[in-house]
């Protein structure tokens, strides 16, 4: 019997040691499994603030393309306005910094999600296709392109440009529903970090703590976050109010500026002609001798030398007022029908005396040459007078100066005239250098050939404001060609 009752006895102790063992063991496997629920919920909130602040990132690179954008179609516009080299560069230098800003797209969204790179390549490729077309428009611009090729390309600059921001505007969308997917995920971690938390906060309170206190960090950097994005977006707002007050001031000021140069162009015509024509004039009557003998004969060489210098200063400043108002958009281009070989004939006989005096001989090749087409007659005889001076001062001399004229094969109604010239030739920079205003191949010519570094520039100018094509060839000691089709 005393067998029997230990018998209970010791079934109780082994019952009550098996329940402590799976009490422990219990109590083992959910503090485990708080833990690993804990740790789960924490990786997750971490994952996806890091993913918040990737998809945070790439909005603010597509803000930075949208504003780009911006600042590359009001560059441009001011360029169509005013037609400046300055306008030009301004475009340029924004238009250039957009395939680093398309790279840098490219590193966020591979970063950001791995499907977020087909959507960002068709951003990229409809701004880069907006970019095309406002190039493709300054072109046309710069080619002096019909009204209605230039409408056309206008158009599609628009459509362009809207497209790229239709997908702008989506991609942020998208982003946008990705961040919120993301911070809705971060809640919800830590809605089920917090209860694990709670749950387990009998068994493991150092541990709650540990993990509470990461939560409660990873929400903080959440709201940060999302701080931060906002303050972004105002400050990009302020800096493209900032920046169209800034823009709005610069084309008045342009305005202002364009203004005062008009006035100036007109006052120095009046002001510089009116002395010299008064110069040209009496200088011409005393060595004619127009009113009676003048006595002594040098006075009258005087004169043709007063009269001459005062020829020459007075093209000389027709040139540069001609330079300014092209470079101003402001030159008048008046076709008329008229006969090229008479326009011709009449150039060769005002630098006959130059070239007689250099000992060249200009030889005119106009068999194919039409009977009448619609010139500038007075714009037209200045550039074959400006290329056929220029061919005078850097020929060979007794060498020979040939002037062609034929149709144009291009364009059926415009005329084709060919300078060539035997001379000493040019490289392709110091070619490049004579096309700038103002400036001499070189000081040894200048000295040896003169001239003031107009011809060159203000004949192709007033070529390209006549809607013609200018091109120009030239090599040491060979000579130089130069092919203008009006």
């Amino acid at each position: 019997m005393a067998r029997d009752a230990a018998d209970p006895a010791a079934a109780r102790k082994g019952m009550s040691g098996l329940g402590s063992q799976i009490w422990i063991a219990g109590l083992a496997g959910l503090m485990t499994l708080m833990l690993a629920l804990q740790i789960w919920a924490g990786f997750g909130v971490i994952s996806s603030t890091r993913a918040v602040a990737d998809g945070d990132a790439l909005m603010r690179e597509t803000d930075s393309l949208l504003h780009l954008l911006q600042e590359a179609e009001v560059a441009q516009g001011r360029y169509l306005r005013l037609q400046t080299a300055g306008a030009l560069d301004d475009y340029r230098r924004t238009r250039g910094s957009a395939p680093v800003a398309f790279g840098q797209l490219a590193h966020l969204a591979e970063a950001e999600q791995a499907d977020s790179g087909a959507g960002c390549s068709v951003m990229t490729a409809m701004l880069e296709e907006a970019f095309r077309s406002m190039d493709r428009v300054i072109d046309l611009r710069q080619a002096r392109a019909d009204d209605e090729v230039l409408m056309a390309a206008e158009a599609r600059q628009m459509q362009a440009v809207d497209l790229a921001r239709q997908q702008i505007a989506l991609a942020q969308t998208q982003i946008g529903q990705r961040i919120s997917a993301r911070l809705s995920a971060a809640d919800e971690n830590f809605t089920i970090a917090a209860g694990a938390s709670l749950l387990g906060f009998s068994f493991a309170i150092p541990s709650a703590i540990v993990m509470f206190r990461r939560l409660r960090r990873s929400r903080e950097q959440e709201r940060h976050l999302r701080l931060q994005v906002e303050a972004a977006n105002l400050q990009l707002e302020s800096r493209v109010a900032v920046r169209t007050a800034e823009l709005l001031r610069a084309n008045r000021a342009l305005a202002d500026a364009n203004a005062v140069k008009d006035r100036f162009l007109a006052n120095m015509s009046h002001e510089l002609r009116t002395p010299l024509n008064a110069v040209i004039g009496f200088s011409d009557m005393i060595a004619t001798e127009m009113l009676g003998p003048v006595g002594n004969p040098r006075y009258t060489g005087y004169a043709r030398d007063i009269l001459a210098s005062g020829r020459h200063l007075l093209a000389l400043i027709e040139d540069i007022l001609d330079l300014s108002r092209i470079q101003a958009g402001r030159i008048d281009i008046d076709p008329v029908e008229t006969s090229p070989r008479q326009l011709a004939a009449e150039a060769m006989s005002i630098v006959s005396t130059m070239a007689r005096d250099a000992g060249v001989e200009i030889v005119l090749e106009a068999d194919q040459a039409p009977d009448q087409a619609r010139l500038d007659a007075r714009r037209v005889k200045q550039v074959l007078i400006n290329l056929l001076t220029n061919a005078i001062r850097y020929g060979s001399q007794g060498g020979e100066i040939r002037l062609g004229i034929a149709p144009a094969e291009a364009a059926p109604h415009a005329v084709r005239f060919v300078v060539e010239d035997g001379g000493a030739g040019m490289t392709e920079a110091e070619l490049a250098r004579a096309l700038q205003p103002f400036e001499q191949v070189s000081a040894d010519r200048q000295r040896r050939a003169g001239g003031t570094g107009l011809g060159l520039p203000l004949t192709r100018l007033l070529v390209l404001a006549h809607g013609g094509r200018f091109d120009i060839t030239s090599r040491p000691g060979v000579g130089t060609r130069v092919v203008v089709e009006i």
